[in-house]
């Protein structure tokens, strides 16, 4: 049973997330639910129901809580970059959503052009839809746009790699190697690579070099290609 809490936006925003993080999407939901029409008018609120939805398995109601809060705020570009990863997570079983997902990414990245976020789901966008060379090229302004954080663009290659997108993920392996050579998922990706290419020699020079790197990040990397996180800042 969830106690009564105070009404306000915010403080719901705190307690709903809280929970979602916990994995507590049904009692999160229910926070939500208390004030009538809350999660069109907050995009921070649509967000973390959108995120409760995904991690129940209902990506569509993710899609459809985020499509209507786009109509009320159609230039908020949080909203849009959350829509376009609902879409994509939904995907799999309505792969209609590919192009809702494209479109919503587009508006965002036209919106607000310098945001790395909306960069890099406008280029998993573009990979969904069958166009990676084209998602090469925004997921390297994302990184370029700060390059002191290179986790997204490793994902996003060793998505690429488990989707057979070997010349792309070399491309961004690489990009981050030259600024980022402690991180032993980079070597691993490379490795991985050469491996699948049928270049033994290199995959186990590549690994050695990944085994002896600082920052043992490949597994926890590898792991979590898949996740479609909601931004749940204030905007």
């Amino acid at each position: 049973m969830i106690q009564r809490y105070r009404t306000g936006s915010s403080h719901l925003a705190t307690v709903a997330t809280q929970l979602t993080k916990s994995g507590r999407y049904s009692e999160a939901l229910e926070v939500l639910g208390r004030i009538e029409g809350l999660l069109t008018d907050d995009p921070r609120l649509a967000a973390v129901a959108a995120q409760c939805w995904l991690g129940l398995g209902e990506p569509a109601r993710a899609v459809e809580i985020l499509r209507q809060a786009t109509l009320g705020a159609p230039q908020n570009p949080v909203l849009q970059t959350n829509l376009a990863l609902a879409a994509l997570a939904g995907a799999d079983s309505d792969p209609s959503l590919l192009d809702l997902a494209l479109e919503a990414a587009l508006r965002a990245v036209e919106i607000d052009p310098s945001s790395r976020q909306t960069r890099l789901a406008l280029a998993r966008a573009l990979v969904a839809n069958g166009r990676s060379q084209e998602a090469v090229v925004e997921y390297r302004r994302a990184f370029e746009s700060d390059a002191r954080d290179p986790v997204a663009v490793i994902r996003a290659a060793h998505r690429l790699i488990a989707e057979s997108h070997l010349s792309e993920a070399r491309e961004l392996l690489e990009l981050v190697a030259g600024t980022h050579p402690e991180r032993a998922s980079v070597w691993a990706g490379l490795a991985r690579i050469e491996e699948i290419s049928g270049n033994e020699a290199e995959a186990e020079r590549l690994l050695a070099l990944a085994a002896a790197a600082k920052v043992q990040d490949a597994g926890d990397l590898a792991a979590a290609t898949g996740s479609y996180a909601m931004d749940t800042s204030d905007s």
